[in-house]
């Protein structure tokens, strides 16, 4: 019975003891670090190191004219795919107008309101022609995409000044604008890749001057 106190004793004392330390009243606190731990990874406590070496970022300011041109291109390809995308809908847009006006239960007042909305789309439709022409100047200044993105704005530039009999004529040609938005789609991806090799080989190539640089500035300080 005896035993049995002093084992149930023991456990109160090892408990006592074990609270006692988290307790700023008791001589037997373990003043750890009271630093917060961060939340999210935005930190690592000083007091618990990594096992990994951690790497010093370098920053680089600049990627190089190569790196530079890809860049302007990739995003210029962009922009013309945004511009061959909107012909298509101002060419639905006056045939479903030109439909409205000519069904045979239109009032002449709405005939009237419709024609207007025919030129509107109309016009939008040649500014954005226009637009899409302007990008020949970018494809004639010696890219590699030159022979098929000038192909490509003069079959959308004809398809767009085409006046189409029917849906299925027209689906034939927005199946056009597509295949041309593609292309685009997949030569941003490919530009992307030669972005990114640019980017990591200038940053490896930093990062070894700078430990070059600590490396000399250590034996210095030897």
């Amino acid at each position: 019975m005896e035993q049995k106190s002093d084992l149930a004793g023991d456990m109160i004392a090892s408990d006592a003891a074990f609270h006692d330390q988290f307790d700023r009243d008791s001589t037997d606190f373990h003043h750890g670090d009271p630093t917060p731990v961060a939340t999210g990874g935005q930190r690592i406590p000083e007091s618990m190191p990594s096992v990994y070496t951690e790497e010093k970022k370098v920053e680089v300011s600049n990627y190089g004219p190569d790196y530079d041109r890809l860049m302007n291109l990739r995003a210029k390809l962009g922009d013309f795919k945004k511009t061959a995308s909107k012909v298509g809908p101002s060419i639905e847009g006056v045939m479903r107008l030109n439909e409205k006006m000519n069904a045979a239960d239109t009032k002449e007042a709405q005939k009237t309101k419709l024609e207007a909305q025919v030129k509107a789309e109309e016009a939008k439709l040649a500014n954005t022609v226009s637009d899409l022409n302007a990008y020949k100047s970018l494809f004639e200044a010696g890219t590699e995409f030159d022979a098929p993105y000038l192909g490509a704005i003069d079959e959308i530039t004809t398809g767009a000044h085409t006046k189409y009999a029917d849906k299925d004529q027209y689906g034939d040609f927005v199946f056009l604008i597509r295949r041309h938005t593609q292309r685009v789609f997949k030569d941003q991806k490919n530009l992307l890749e030669q972005i990114k090799k640019i980017k990591r080989e200038k940053e490896a190539e930093s990062s070894a001057q700078a430990a070059r640089s600590d490396s000399t500035e250590e034996e210095k300080a030897k």
